[in-house]
């Protein structure tokens, strides 16, 4: 603490040598050298007036701006008043505006820009200032470094029986089990509990702070399991079941998805305390596929690493009996007996996952076009891919 005073002290009273030099050049320079040693000696205190008197006086509004605005001001009414007298209706509105705009600014000046304190408040305040600086200095400084030696006392305090062993008595011991230091992990302030599963991709959280909002997750889309239920639909429902029932989660945006969809769902990403993002698990778990809507979202990266370790252990959706196909529920039967070949029928397009029928939209726009929108399961034309919320109507 003690150098840090003295370069203060120094600095201080070199200032004030300095200023009085180029303020009063030619006079004798023994008036400033004595004033600087004696405000140097008290400098925390001499900083802290400075910055006070610099804060109460700088509330006080500048006369001559406040004059200005009262000439502005009287001549705003006079021209406002010779205008009403002449008949000039949007002079005068403008000018009585004016007026207006001038008086409060000057009701401003008179009674926001005030002081905000007398004298010996700022000086008192000031003196708590300084104690207080002093105080931080010290406990940032700290007491000097006591001296220390190179020696490590031995633990054994007896005299070793093999005199070969002095020699390495006074090394200090190696720990028994060492331990490599780890980084601590993440910690993520949860702001909800998943209170209902809907589907692998869809629950509804209960925020903290009251209310409950349907969050439909971003960058992964998972089999459906109502309507048109498609394979591994339900168990990528009871994955998610697993996995968040109940659970503490932060619902995070993504700047480059909007904030809800279609059906008024919040796009969110649902992160656990220790960091780990449900999108990416889901992933590797073969419970879902990467999903872009537009644009990729920021985490499609980790989310195809994810579903590309899924993949290659032919987990979930990749292993049996999907093997990566989940438009249509995969049954597992006996092989039928040969039938004899159907007729053939003529070429037209069949959706496999429509209702039955023999209409094919490619998209939404083509069934609109036709005039056969909405589309339910179990009409011609309906397909699952179509159908993006799976509740058995599609393209509403």
């Amino acid at each position: 603490m003690d150098w840090v005073y003295w370069l203060g002290f120094v600095a201080t009273a070199a200032l004030i040598v300095f200023v009085y030099n180029r303020r009063l050049p030619g006079r004798s320079a023994i008036p400033a050298v004595l004033l600087g040693l004696v405000v140097g000696l008290v400098w925390p205190f001499t900083l802290w007036m400075v910055v006070g008197f610099w804060w109460h006086w700088r509330g006080r509004p500048d006369p001559r701006a406040t004059a200005a605005i009262t000439a502005q001001l009287q001549q705003a009414r006079g021209f406002a008043e010779q205008a009403d007298r002449e008949g000039m209706h949007t002079s005068a509105a403008y000018w009585h505006a004016e007026a207006q705009r001038l008086a409060a600014q000057q009701d401003q000046d008179q009674g926001t820009r005030v002081s905000p304190g007398r004298t010996a408040r700022i000086v008192a305040t000031c003196a708590a200032a300084t104690v207080a600086t002093l105080v931080v200095i010290g406990l940032a400084v700290g007491p000097p470094p006591e001296a220390t030696t190179d020696t490590v006392a031995a633990e054994p305090t007896h005299e070793p029986a093999n005199p070969a062993a002095s020699t390495t008595a006074t090394r200090p011991a190696a720990p028994t089990n060492p331990q490599p230091t780890q980084p601590a992990a993440p910690v993520v302030m949860p702001n909800g509990t998943v209170v209902d599963v809907i589907d692998g991709d869809t629950v509804d959280v209960a925020v903290d702070g009251g209310g409950t909002k349907r969050v439909r997750v971003l960058g992964i889309d998972t089999p459906e399991m109502f309507g048109a239920e498609q394979c591994w639909g339900r168990e990528a429902s009871d994955f998610a079941e697993r996995t968040l029932a109940g659970q503490r989660v932060r619902l995070d945006s993504d700047p480059t998805q909007d904030d809800r969809d279609a059906y008024d769902r919040a796009l969110r990403y649902l992160v656990f305390p220790d960091a780990r993002n449900y999108s990416v698990l889901a992933a590797e778990a073969g419970a879902a596929r990467p999903y872009v809507y537009e644009t990729p979202v920021l985490l499609h990266p980790e989310i195809v690493a994810g579903q590309q370790r899924a993949q290659a252990a032919d987990a979930g959706l990749w292993g049996t009996p999907c093997y990566g196909v989940t438009d249509e529920l995969a049954v597992v039967e006996p092989a039928p007996a040969p039938a004899p070949e159907p007729a053939p029928v003529p070429d037209t397009a069949y959706d496999a996952g429509s209702g039955g029928g023999v209409a094919y939209y490619e998209n939404c726009s083509a069934a609109r076009a036709a005039g056969a929108d909405p589309l339910y399961a179990g009409e011609a034309g309906y397909s699952s891919k179509l159908d993006r919320d799976g509740d058995g109507v599609a393209c509403e």
